[in-house]
């Protein structure tokens, strides 16, 4: 078997004679990077919405974490139990409190009887979100 032979005249190989002047690097247009670029960053409003929100977060992060979790009372079995002279420290949130109290969180005052027309009601909301979620989702595939 023989290698195949260039057409009559044409050249067997090119060799650029010239250097050839670099190209700037490609944008990406997928991806978080992308996403970024063209929605947080997008123009000066948007980058200057961009840094405010993420301040804004910044400086309210400590403090939520600070009183939800680090000056948090974890074990008690009343509200006594959360006050600062019982705990002999600055104290958070009162997560006892909040357990005894959750269903009055949930429900209000709703009688304890019909509190399933609430949890049903949740559960189809829950279920119509999921759905809207997925075509969106598919959507966007397409």
């Amino acid at each position: 078997m023989t290698p195949a032979q260039p057409a009559q005249g044409a050249p067997r190989t090119y060799v650029r004679r010239t250097l050839v002047d670099p190209e700037p690097a490609p944008i990406a247009n997928t991806g978080p990077v992308a996403f970024a670029r063209v929605h947080l960053f997008g123009g000066v409003f948007n980058t200057l919405l961009t840094l405010l929100s993420a301040l804004i977060i910044a400086l309210l992060t400590w403090p939520a974490l600070k009183f939800l979790v680090i000056d948090a009372v974890w074990t008690g079995v009343s509200r006594d139990d959360c006050l600062q002279q019982a705990a002999g420290r600055e104290v958070g949130a009162c997560w006892p409190f909040v357990a005894a109290k959750f269903g009055q969180f949930m429900y209000g005052f709703y009688p304890d009887s019909e509190r399933w027309r609430v949890d049903l009601t949740a559960a189809f909301g829950d279920a119509r979100a999921r759905h809207v979620g997925r075509e969106v989702a598919s959507q966007r595939n397409e």
